[in-house]
């Protein structure tokens, strides 16, 4: 097998995996949520009290767009925003009632699909691997870049 084909092979994979750990996700973490109302809420979990505008920069979608989806999620309760500063107009964003039982769910999911895989890898290879994604997303940021 040429080099070609086996980065086919890869991308291929990659899409398999990416569509089948959103499958198993879904059943562990019940929410009814579209899938940018999903990675918003990923990255608030991680980001706790940033800006609107530092998800839109995220999540590479406009400020109204993100404004959007922060109000249908801060109307079904999953986000809030917080004044952190006397300026009314400056906001953060943090996780609501349904929010925190949705980062309940992301957690048990991660941490039971963490104790499957962790002792199936070892350091190094754990170590390729992120290297892998690394230099992937290198290359789709600039693809994205190029393409303006």
């Amino acid at each position: 097998m040429n080099k070609q084909q086996t980065a086919s092979l890869l991308i291929e994979m990659m899409e398999n995996v990416w569509f089948q750990f959103h499958q198993v996700e879904k059943r562990f973490i019940p929410f009814e949520l579209n899938k940018q109302q999903e990675i918003l809420l990923s990255y608030i979990i991680r980001n706790r009290l940033k800006s609107p505008s530092f998800f839109a920069e995220r999540m590479g979608i406009s400020k109204s767009a993100v404004s959007q989806l922060i109000n249908k999620l801060e109307s079904r309760r999953f986000v809030k925003r917080v004044q952190l500063t006397d300026d009314k107009r400056s906001t953060a964003l943090d996780l609501d009632e349904l929010g925190l039982r949705y980062e309940e769910a992301y957690d048990r999911f991660y941490n039971r699909f963490m104790d499957k895989c962790g002792p199936l890898f070892t350091e190094e290879e754990l170590y390729h691997t992120l290297q892998f994604f690394k230099t992937t997303q290198s290359v789709l940021t600039e693809l994205m870049e190029s393409s303006d």
